[in-house]
């Protein structure tokens, strides 16, 4: 059976005819997130990474995440303490909370009920991965401002 071009206005007639109560399918709209403390006017200036540069990293830390090379529980306090302060003016604190999948691999039974995430990195504020409580355990990732306010070293 060899198949034929029909101009979309016929095809529409056609269907009209054979099922006149079809309805289109349209994409479900996601209601937006719940309002989230949005960064400040007053930012510092991030340093502009590559792709290849930033894919590299995240599989780096995810690697690092997953087997359960982290920094030391000081180290961490340290660097949330820093990104906490909100300083560089990139952090956003999201309305609710979850059990991260992550941090439970790394045996952090504690609930986050404030996710914060920072928006220097691009990361977004959505993915469990750039959650600060998960993604600040791993020791290859740096504080992306151009000053950084945490180190790989720290």
């Amino acid at each position: 059976m060899k198949r034929r071009e029909v101009p979309l206005e016929e095809a529409l007639a056609i269907i009209r005819r054979k099922r006149p109560d079809f309805v289109w399918p349209t994409p479900a709209v996601e209601p937006p997130k719940p309002s989230t403390i949005q960064p400040s006017t007053i930012q510092k200036p991030v340093r502009k990474k590559t792709l290849p540069e930033k894919v590299k990293q995240f599989k780096e830390a995810v690697v690092d995440l997953a087997s359960g090379n982290v920094v030391s529980e000081a180290t961490f306090k340290a660097r949330l303490a820093a990104c906490e302060s909100n300083e560089c003016g990139y952090l956003i604190r999201a309305d609710k909370g979850w059990f991260l999948k992550a941090a439970e691999l790394l045996k952090i039974k504690t609930p986050v009920d404030r996710p914060l995430f920072c928006q220097a990195c691009g990361c977004g504020s959505t993915n469990p991965l750039a959650e600060l409580h998960t993604k600040l355990w791993a020791p290859g990732l740096e504080c992306p401002c151009e000053e950084p306010m945490w180190t790989k070293d720290q």
